[in-house]
């Protein structure tokens, strides 16, 4: 979390920077409070999945979401409509893939998401240290909704400066090989799996994006996560804490695979999508580890085969909570992207994203006579 702040900071200090030697615009002020008058969203339509996905994701959260009426939901939900459909961005088609289509999530951009939080006068960043926000990216924030257009201009010559180490890198054109050792555990398939064997073909999810490991919230705050949706699959709560403890690790370069956090020094295009004309980079990721789960998988090495899904689920739903929006967008509207409440379409796109990862991993190394697709049951 003090990475993610520490990122959040610099970014909007770049911002502001980049502001000390532009003039601001002399027109145009905070945006007024939206009114049935002049909502700007209204031509555009929203799908009634998304009402649906909404009152799925409180049910998962067991909790309402933040808009303060019906009419502020609908500015998000807008925002989530106005964007191109993942596929849009995966050309190479991994999410079809795992048996997902037609989500939106990771097709937002930052100019419908800075609009519409301009008319949601009370959220803030939210980026705290020590219980206090980020000066600069509250700043920055305002900057941003006083004078969007002179923001997103700014931004879009700030990102190249911020991605230039990954970008200059390249590591998502380049071959990947699994680092770890594998360890064959002994067992077999159905013997490491045999809960999550038996619910694969009819285990649905109705039940912080990453982790969600007991014990990281406050006292008699549920968490809900990889760790939960894992269990809720039939992993034991060993596989389960392997999976979310790698997954969260991936921000704090906690990995074996060196610095994997968003920082300007660490592989952003496991976080951001880096090339947005071709195959997502995020997507590359999550592919190249769910293979490498695979191959350890076929060896025995089960341990090692669950970090690299750990791995890969992070960049995996990174793509729903981040969309494409950019990393200086990020930077200054702080936790709204990651915020479960304030974007529950994500939520709840990410965790069906989560469930079909890691039941793709299941059908590729079991046995096509260890479990029975109509009955969900080991044979």
């Amino acid at each position: 979390m003090m990475l993610r702040r520490s990122i959040t900071a610099l970014a909007a200090a770049m911002l502001l920077a980049a502001c000390s030697h532009a003039p601001l615009p002399t027109t145009g002020a905070p945006a007024a409070a939206l009114t049935a008058q002049d909502d700007p969203y209204t031509t555009v339509p929203i799908p009634p999945v998304l009402y649906d996905e909404v009152h799925a994701a409180e049910k998962l959260m067991a909790k309402p979401v933040a808009y303060k009426s019906s009419q502020e939901l609908d500015v998000y939900l807008n925002s989530i409509a106005r964007a191109l459909p993942m596929s849009s961005y995966d050309h190479a088609g991994f999410l079809q893939s795992l048996g997902l289509k037609d989500q939106l999530a990771p097709g937002k951009t930052d100019q419908p998401t800075l609009q519409a939080l301009e008319h949601l006068p009370n959220f803030r960043p939210g980026t705290l240290v020590n219980g206090h926000e980020i000066l600069p990216q509250v700043l920055a924030y305002k900057i941003a909704i006083a004078h969007p257009n002179f923001f997103l201009d700014t931004i879009k010559r700030l990102n190249p400066i911020i991605e230039v180490h990954s970008l200059n890198a390249a590591l998502w054109k380049k071959p990947f090989k699994a680092v770890q050792k594998a360890h064959p555990t002994g067992e077999t398939v159905a013997q490491r799996y045999a809960a999550a064997l038996t619910k694969l073909p009819k285990t649905a999810f109705d039940a912080d994006f990453h982790s969600g490991l007991p014990g990281t919230l406050p006292a008699g705050q549920p968490g809900y996560g990889t760790y939960t949706i894992a269990q809720n699959l039939g992993f034991t709560p060993d596989q389960a804490k392997r999976f979310a403890t790698n997954d969260n690790n991936v921000d704090f370069d906690k990995t074996p695979y060196g610095k994997t956090s968003f920082s300007p020094l660490g592989q952003m295009d496991r976080h951001f999508d880096l090339d947005r004309d071709h195959q997502d980079t995020r997507l590359v990721w999550a592919s190249r580890h769910l293979n490498a789960a695979e191959d350890y998988a076929r060896q025995g090495a089960y341990d090692q085969a669950e970090v690299e899904l750990g791995v890969g689920l992070h960049s995996l739903q990174d793509c729903f909570a981040h969309g494409q929006l950019t990393p200086c967008m990020h930077g200054v509207i702080g936790e709204f992207p990651d915020d479960v409440t304030y974007d529950p379409i994500a939520f709840y796109e990410a965790t069906d994203a989560t469930v079909a990862y890691l039941w793709a991993y299941l059908r590729a190394i079991a046995p096509a006579n260890a479990w029975d697709v109509t009955g969900g049951t080991l044979l």
